[in-house]
Formats: C-alpha cells, structure tokens, sequence
C-alpha cells in the first residue's frame, strides 16, 4: 500500500509508539542496574561488574533500536514523501532528532566507559573488552559530528548561492544573511576557543620543551584560522556592497564602515597576535629549536609583508607602468624584494646541494629547485628590462640589464664547475650542457 494511505500512516504511528514504549523500558532497566551499582563500593566486585555489564548491554540494545527506527525514517523520506511536502519536513526533522538522541546515547556511554577504564587494570580482560566498547563509541560519535559538520557546510553553500538573487532587504534577504552570519560567528568562536585553550597549556609546559612547542603550534594554528576568518567576512561584505548597492547612497556607505571596522578590528587582532610571539620570542634561548618556531611566527606576524603581497604589489605597479602612470621607485624596490624571496630559496637549496653526493638522486633533486629559483630571479629581471625597454625608461632598463647579465654569468659559471667529473653522457652532464646552451640563446641580449 502506498505511504499516504490511513492503514500505512495507522500503522506507522503504532509501530513509533511501540519503539517508544520499548525505549523507556531500556531506560527503565537501565535505571535499575545503576542504582544497583551505586550501592556497590568495591567497583572490583563481581555484582558490580555483573551490574555495569547490564547497563552497558541496555544502552547497546536502545542504541540498536533507535538506530532501526532511524532507517525505517530514511527509508519512507526516500521512498514515499514528496520534497517540499509537511510530511517530508515532518520526516526529516523526525530523522534528524533520532540522529541526535543516538549522539547523545553515545557521549554517555563514552562517559561511563571512559570511567570504568580508570577503574580496571590496565593490562587485565576487562580493560581490554571496555576498551573495545569505548573505541566503538569514539568512533559512532565522531561518525556523526562528520556527517552535522558536512551537513552544516552544505547547508551554507546553498545559502551562499542563493544568497545573491534576493533582493537587497528583503525577508528573504535577511533571513539568509542571519543565517550565514550565525555559521560564522559559531566557527570563529570555535576558533578562539580552541586558541585559548592551547595558549593556556603553553604556560603549563616547560618553556622550550616538545610540549610546549606542540603547543605553541596549536594556539598559533587557531589563530592564523581566526585571522583567514575574519578576511573572508570583509570579502564577503566588499561583495554584498558591490552587487547590491552603489556608489553614494546610504547602504554603500553603511556597508563601506562595516568593512572599515573589520579591518580596523584586524589590524588589533594582529597586533595582539604579534606581542604574544614577541613575548615568548625574548624569553627563548636564540638558535634554539623553540627559538627557531617562534622567530618564524614573528616574521610573519611583525610587519614582514607576505609573497603573495610583494608579488602583487609589484604585478600591480607594473600593470600601472604598461598604462602609462609608472612609479619606477615602486617598481624597483618591489622587484628587489620578490628577487630576495626567491634568492633566500635558492640559497637553501644549494645548501642541501652541497650535503648530497654529486650526481645522486637527491643532488638532482636539490639541484633543479635551485635553477628554478635562480631562473624565476633572473627572469624578473628580463622582466623589468623588457617594461623599461618599452617605456624609454634607460635608467631602469640599464640597471636591470645590469643585473640580469650579473646572475646569468653566476648561474652559466655554476653549471660549468659543476659539469666537472661528470661523465660526458650522463644525463646530468647532457643537461647542464644542453641548459647552458638554451640560457645563452635566450639571454644573449646580457651580452650586447
């Protein structure tokens, strides 16, 4: 019979009230055994094990019940309600609420489990049995924590798709902003939370040690989240302001102090952020591992300008001087910067170059990381020179030519030492060779 017949839906409610009624009496059982075993004192004894087992085995049982109820929702939302229907949101809500109530069962029995573990010996039967049926609950738990966080960020994906065919202001408009305001705020108070707490186990450690630099990592994790965090909201808002308003009227206006306040706000994030890592930075040994840790933080976090941000300060300066409105002063220094970028990383390489045996899989390895870098260095420079060629700019073109023809004739100077005591058909002879012969080629222009 179909599922919206009087018998199918009589019968349904009969069949959820009996599961109910088989429910309370688990509960009821379960009860008992747990009055029975607060009466117990030696938790050794052979009652008050008999009595944990049989609450344990009750919990299990209802588990099982409320798990079949959950597929037999499943099965009648897949197969019988109508999307969009009140009996379908009825079912899903009915569905999810079970979803909910087996989490719950689970924090329980991990509770009660987790305490009989410190109760028994460790290497005895009984721990190992426990053991299982807590492992059992970690996993059903965190099972559905995954499946209420993917559901969550589904459900916000959809929101955010929706969002932007509303109309500014609107009841739609607003409840959809609410609602992905609340997954934010929810998130970042996640994100703060889980800082504090690693911040708080950094001052319990010793200072220096492997706990306390794991922790240190942690506490640092969290905030660098907290800090994406806030970016994607100013993001977000810079959009609603593009698409929904314009220029000059009151909600652009409105909107344009919104992002002024997060960034404001930002800006005191980091400069917090930056005074705990100059705090533990002065109280380290310098060179030492946690030193080391702490001094990469504090590059980051204490004025250093990112790659991304040299790297696009210096597209954008150049997309200006192709226009026809350059700042060759902005140009240079921002070229120079990204070049140090690079030559810091082509230095490590060459570095671990040095270590390795030549000719060996790792010396290959290391040594084309280190041509690369030294390539991308001295291609930003033919870069340059080709601009200030373009735009009649001799002074910058002349210094970049400069350059490029310094770093070419270091790097062809390299590949030919290093072309020594290498057997001539090697594949690592062949390729420096057949390397020094495409860099002449293309870079002989240095050489005019």
């Amino acid at each position: 019979s179909s599922q919206t017949d009087s018998a199918y839906k009589a019968a349904w409610a009969a069949m959820v009230q009996k599961r109910e009624e088989v429910l309370k009496a688990y509960d009821a059982a379960d009860n008992r055994y747990r009055t029975e075993m607060r009466k117990i004192k030696n938790h050794r004894s052979r009652r008050f094990r008999y009595w944990f087992r049989r609450a344990m085995y009750f919990r299990y049982y209802k588990w099982r019940e409320m798990h079949r109820g959950a597929w037999f929702l499943r099965y009648r939302i897949r197969h019988g309600a109508k999307r969009g229907t009140s009996d379908y949101n009825r079912l899903w809500n009915q569905w999810k609420n079970e979803w909910s109530r087996m989490a719950a069962l689970y924090r329980s029995m991990r509770i009660r489990l987790r305490r009989r573990l410190h109760q028994v010996p460790r290497r005895s039967r009984d721990y190992a049995y426990w053991y299982r049926w807590y492992k059992w609950t970690v996993y059903k738990s965190r099972r559905y924590y995954r499946w209420k966080a993917a559901f969550a960020r589904r459900r916000l994906a959809r929101w955010r798709t929706s969002f932007w065919s509303y109309k500014y202001g609107d009841a739609n408009y607003n409840r959809r902003l609410r609602g992905i305001w609340g997954y934010w705020l929810r998130r970042w108070k996640a994100y703060i939370y889980r800082m504090n707490y690693w911040r708080a186990r950094v001052r319990k450690h010793r200072l220096g040690r492997r706990y306390w630099r794991y922790s240190f990592r942690r506490s640092m994790r969290y905030a660098g989240r907290g800090l994406k965090w806030i970016g994607w909201w100013i993001r977000f808002t810079r959009r609603r302001q593009r698409i929904f308003t314009k220029k000059g009227d009151g909600n652009y206006e409105r909107l344009e102090k919104e992002v002024a306040a997060w960034t404001a706000y930002r800006q005191r994030y980091v400069k917090v952020i930056g005074a705990r890592i100059a705090y533990w930075r002065g109280r380290l040994k310098s060179g030492s591992r946690a030193y080391r840790l702490v001094d990469r933080y504090y590059t980051s976090y204490n004025g250093r300008e990112s790659w991304r941000t040299v790297y696009r300060t210096l597209r954008s300066e150049e997309a200006k001087a192709w226009r026809g409105s350059p700042d060759w002063a902005k140009v240079k220094e921002y070229r120079g910067k990204v070049t140090a970028i690079m030559d810091e990383h082509a230095k490590k390489w060459e570095d671990y170059v040095g270590k390795q045996q030549k000719a060996s899989r790792k010396y290959i390895y290391g040594y084309r990381h280190m041509f690369w870098w030294k390539y991308y260095a001295l291609r930003e420079y033919k870069r340059g020179w080709k601009l200030a060629t373009a735009k009649k700019e001799s002074s910058t073109a002349d210094a970049d030519k400069a350059e490029a023809k310094k770093r070419y004739e270091a790097l062809v100077q390299r590949m030919t030492a290093d072309q020594k005591g290498l057997v001539h058909r090697s594949w690592l002879y062949r390729a420096l060779r057949g390397t020094i012969y495409w860099l002449g080629k293309y870079y002989s222009w240095t050489q005019t």
